[in-house]
């Protein structure tokens, strides 16, 4: 492979997989928490998902960086050495393998395949505006997670009956608690709460 073709495509790919991949993780609790669940994935395969697209573009960095070293350090109008495009092939090889292995999961993991995502709302039940802070829980089971600025709410747990429905408690210091039974998983669970009676 021709020096000025390596040095060429090396500036290329590390730099954008260098950029693409801080951009990522700069937004990667709004894209694992936020977007992805937004288009139907539970946060389990987010994360996967987000994971793999960090390692291919930072693998893409990589071999485009190594790329630019061997493009240096080969004479110009002269071809890489065998032992040079070896270890770029090799290097690409790793990088797709890895991206693919991470993307797929663990699907042995009998547990982590029972996971159930719910997300959802909670708002005042006179003025239906948004409730911030209020904590979520499934009842009976131990996973409490507080509402965002816009009443949104986002969990998973793993339900002893798939299928099965369970009850949405809420909590807000100023409301009355508050439950409602949905069936997961869902991202459309709706709670209003009732302002506390001033006593």
């Amino acid at each position: 492979m021709d020096s000025k073709l390596l040095q060429g495509l090396g500036k290329i790919a590390g730099l954008g997989g260098i950029a693409v991949g801080v951009v990522l993780l700069l937004f990667r609790d709004f894209l694992k928490q936020k977007f992805l669940p937004s288009q139907g994935l539970p946060p389990e395969q987010g994360y996967h998902i987000l994971l793999a697209f960090l390692i291919l573009t930072f693998g893409i960095g990589a071999v485009g960086v190594v790329a630019w070293i061997i493009g240096k350090t080969v004479a110009p109008g002269k071809s890489a050495s065998f032992s040079a495009v070896t270890v770029l092939t090799l290097l690409i090889t790793t990088v797709l393998a890895s991206t693919v292995m991470v993307s797929r999961g663990d699907s042995s993991n009998d547990d982590k395949r029972k996971q159930v995502y719910i997300g959802g709302r909670v708002e005042d039940s006179v003025t239906y505006e948004p409730i911030r802070g209020a904590m979520v829980s499934v009842a009976g089971y131990a996973n409490p997670t507080p509402t965002e600025a816009n009443g949104n709410f986002y969990l998973t747990f793993q339900p002893r009956q798939p299928g099965e429905p369970v009850r949405l408690h809420v909590d807000k210091e100023g409301y009355e608690s508050g439950d409602e039974t949905v069936v997961p998983p869902t991202d459309s669970a709706q709670v209003l709460l009732k302002k506390a009676a001033d006593r």
